[in-house]
């Protein structure tokens, strides 16, 4: 589904457009606060980082990744970027926007520009 929020999509652009900093959950109420670290602590919550990601078929999109990171870094809701719209990436609309069929973008890896300290999807 294409993001039509303003809120939320300002909240992407911030993440989005920052190597250094990330957002992380603060209570129940969808505020966040900005952090800067170098890697994102293990068991400290729901972090918002950006990123990229390498859909199935090889292209490749920047993106917003809603972690958990007390989960070894469960994604709970990723977004992709696709022509400086945003878009969740698991929705009929997104593939559209995409021009390609859902097997062609599943599975998908991710990169994060801040790394996570607990990755599971991702360890060495």
């Amino acid at each position: 589904m294409k993001v039509n929020h303003d809120e939320l999509r300002r909240r992407l652009n911030l993440v989005e457009s920052s190597g250094s900093f990330v957002l992380r959950e603060v209570g129940n109420d969808g505020k966040a606060e900005v952090k800067t670290v170098g890697v994102v602590p293990k068991d400290d919550g729901i972090y918002w980082v950006g990123g990229e990601t390498t859909l199935r078929a090889g292209s490749s999109l920047r993106s917003v990744f809603r972690v958990d990171t007390g989960a070894g870094g469960t994604l709970l809701t990723v977004y992709w970027n696709i022509d400086g719209s945003w878009y969740e990436h698991d929705s009929p609309e997104t593939f559209t926007a995409l021009g390609i069929e859902r097997e062609n973008a599943f599975p998908f890896d991710w990169r994060y520009r801040v790394p996570l300290e607990d990755d599971a999807f991702h360890s060495a």
